[in-house]
């Protein structure tokens, strides 16, 4: 009910509900008998489903089910002594919250929206904040073929083998985030955050990623002391002249999309900012709530719950994917190379591959590939482009197509 209310009326998925419920629980924002009764809800399912009576996704329904009956009864409970008072305010209140508790765990809004109304269908574009809002990737055509990047509430995955420059991606399409004055949201499962900010800056501020870290690792206090108070330098007259804001965020192994969920919260309480972009490198290596048969089922489900939290925040989000072995010297890495769970790649609304065969590793060059879109026109090689690693990129934007 209190994420419905703050979120426009709309209520998480089955999946995020109870992720939320954990991280609430942790956070002791909800009661023990409320976690008691969750438990044995989550406790009857799973007992349910080792008998075979029901799929992991019908679990979490039930889970939903249970906990819309259970809120509509409290409300029930609390609108008797207004009805006696005869307090018309209050039972409106009661009302309105009902229809929230209706939509939990649907993922849905309680309203629809008719077509006889064309003000309220307008209204939708602007909810969903397509119009200008469209986060660049920082490659210009690869943006072009995008509408001018990743829209709100889209998941974007970029995929790849090892070495193939995946968080070069992600890191690149922050800072061009940065630099249209948007606040990102930087979730790391991989790199530390100091690694992950200082390819950030080698990007920003065209310096050599070797070369930097170099200094600020060197023996004599006086080089390392020079190079961070010219980091610190530049950045205070970055921020000085952009609005965009950046909060890289480490995150253990195995973390829910709920931890997410958490850091979103977080973020905009303690900075009073609303995140725009969230970018997570990388979602293979979150973990899924929840028992599944089978690490296919559980990956799926982690991606979906991903793609949910772009919906419920308005938000674009990236993220990153290996492939399988044997595509990673392909020189078209398509989206039934995905490792893992092929679920990744039907809940993504864009699927961008760097394709290198063995020789263009050997020749520093790198090619993208977008093997889906989900709203525009996809099956498009761009490149080939020269690397562009060294400083912090994926490629060399100044060199452009080779």
């Amino acid at each position: 009910v209190a994420y419905a209310e703050t979120h426009g009326g709309r209520a998480p998925s089955p999946v995020v509900l109870v992720q939320l419920v954990h991280n609430r629980v942790e956070a002791g924002k909800i009661t023990e008998a409320a976690l008691e009764a969750v438990d044995t809800l989550v406790e009857q399912g799973e007992a349910l489903k080792a008998q075979g009576a029901f799929a992991t996704s019908e679990v979490l329904e039930e889970v939903g089910e249970r906990l819309r009956t259970w809120h509509a009864a409290a409300l029930a409970v609390e609108a008797v002594p207004r009805l006696v008072r005869g307090d018309a305010e209050g039972l409106a209140q009661v009302e309105e919250r009902l229809n929230a508790v209706r939509s939990i765990g649907t993922g849905a809004s309680s309203d629809s929206v008719a077509m006889d109304n064309p003000d309220a269908v307008m209204a939708l574009f602007d909810e969903e904040g397509t119009v200008g809002r469209r986060s660049p990737t920082g490659n210009s055509e690869l943006d072009g073929l995008l509408g001018g990047g990743l829209g709100v509430g889209e998941l974007g995955i970029v995929q790849g083998g090892t070495g193939a420059g995946k968080s070069f991606f992600l890191s690149h399409a922050a800072v061009a985030g940065l630099e249209h004055d948007r606040a990102i949201v930087y979730v790391t499962l991989e790199l530390s955050p100091a690694q992950v900010y200082l390819r950030m800056y080698a990007n920003l501020f065209d310096a050599d990623l070797r070369e930097l870290q170099d200094r600020l690792e060197a023996e004599n206090p006086t080089v390392r002391t020079q190079a961070r108070e010219e980091m610190r330098g530049r950045l205070t007259t970055f921020l000085a002249d952009h609005k965009g804001r950046l909060y890289v965020k480490w995150l253990d192994p195995g973390s829910s999309v709920g931890a997410l969920c958490q850091i979103l919260e977080n973020v905009e309480r303690r900075h009073s900012v609303r995140p725009s972009i969230l970018c997570v490198d990388y979602a293979d290596k979150l973990g899924a709530t929840g028992i599944y048969d089978t690490s296919y089922a559980a990956m799926g489900a982690v991606y979906s719950a991903l793609r949910t939290v772009g919906k419920d925040w308005k938000v674009p989000v990236w993220t990153a994917s290996q492939t399988t072995r044997g595509a990673q010297s392909r020189k078209i890495v398509d989206v039934d190379d995905v490792a893992d769970s092929m679920h990744k790649a039907r809940d993504a609304d864009v699927v961008v591959s760097l394709c290198r065969t063995p020789e263009e590793k050997l020749a520093g060059v790198l090619r993208f590939y977008l093997a889906k879109n989900r709203n525009r026109e996809a099956y498009k090689v761009l490149g080939p482009y020269k690397t562009g690693f060294a400083r912090g990129r994926p490629i060399d934007e100044d060199g452009g197509s080779l």
